[in-house]
């Protein structure tokens, strides 16, 4: 369907809501890839680079320990936001190469600036929800919250941190920066690969009957028929948005990725499934993110991030 399509690369480089540097290089560490398989892709189709590392930050910008480097992060927001609602609605197909996952709130909010009458779908690939608030983070790091922030979540009565008021407060304004809150309807949301998350978590999803398989049931059923299931419960909606986090392969695979968890998808099952949502003509922008090559081996994840974009392509 790629032709159809007029991609454009994002390439966002920054970690600050991870919680180890790294994740910056993320974006350069495929492109690199990319050069040592002799690929024109990157040529191929235009590039845009935003790039906010900045060590400063990570060492002062730490006063909020539920919500670390909030203030940071709200700037990567409003310039992937912006930057990715202006491709849009020059008609081109946004194709996000993230650092740390917190910054696809941001990816979702473009879509929304551009669409804002649009149904959106979401599908979460990934080992981890992503769903937690300053209220419930075990670590305080905002690339486990953008979902949440996504849907504009506050305090619940399983809340497990005593958030302090300014802290709330910067929560409450991250969640409602593009002007759009809640960005969509959890009805909206599917996860694939998920398997490692917090009762909180658990919670919301069970409370709102959101869909989700692991990759034990992607393996049983095939992808095919967990791609069929996905685009049944996303039937009403206009456009679609697919995150990808390199952590939903299997820990053994990507070593270079900051929250590594066994029992994930193969590449060729990853693979497989990206080919499958691709297809879809309601498929307005697509990400990946977490690829940490200061915790590769020999750019192996780097290298597999890209494979998988190529794959694509071809």
């Amino acid at each position: 369907m790629e032709h159809q399509r007029r991609p454009h690369f994002v390439f966002v480089k920054s970690d600050f809501g991870a919680g180890s540097v790294g994740a910056s290089l993320g974006p350069d560490a495929v492109r690199m890839a990319s050069v040592r398989f002799q690929s024109e892709l990157f040529n191929e189709h235009p590039g845009l680079h935003l790039d906010f590392v900045d060590r400063r930050v990570r060492l002062y910008d730490d006063d909020y320990p539920f919500a670390r480097r909030i203030e940071a992060v709200r700037e990567v927001y409003q310039s992937v936001s912006r930057e990715v609602s202006g491709l849009l609605n020059a008609g081109n197909f946004p194709i996000v190469v993230s650092g740390d996952h917190s910054s696809a709130c941001a990816t979702i909010a473009g879509l929304r600036m551009a669409k804002p009458g649009a149904r959106i779908g979401v599908v979460w690939v990934d080992a981890h929800a992503d769903l937690h608030t300053p209220y419930t983070s075990p670590s305080g790091n905002l690339h486990g919250m953008p979902l949440a922030c996504a849907l504009a979540l506050g305090e619940t009565s399983d809340a497990i941190n005593p958030v302090d008021p300014e802290t709330a407060d910067l929560w409450k304004n991250l969640c409602k920066f593009s002007g759009f809150s809640p960005l969509f309807d959890p009805e909206n949301l599917v996860f694939i690969a998920l398997r490692d998350y917090e009762e909180q978590e658990l919670n919301f999803i069970r409370k709102r009957g959101v869909e989700y398989f692991t990759p034990d049931e992607v393996t049983e059923k095939g992808v095919e028929a967990i791609v069929g299931a996905t685009f049944e419960r996303l039937q009403k909606c206009d456009a679609l948005y697919v995150s990808f986090d390199i952590d939903s392969l299997d820990a053994s695979l990507v070593p270079g990725t900051g929250t590594p968890v066994s029992n994930g998808l193969t590449v060729k099952q990853a693979s497989r499934l990206l080919e499958e949502l691709w297809r879809d003509p309601r498929l307005t922008v697509f990400e990946m993110t977490e690829i940490n090559p200061l915790l590769d081996v020999h750019n192996q994840t780097g290298e597999i991030g890209y494979k998988i974009l190529q794959y694509l392509f071809d």
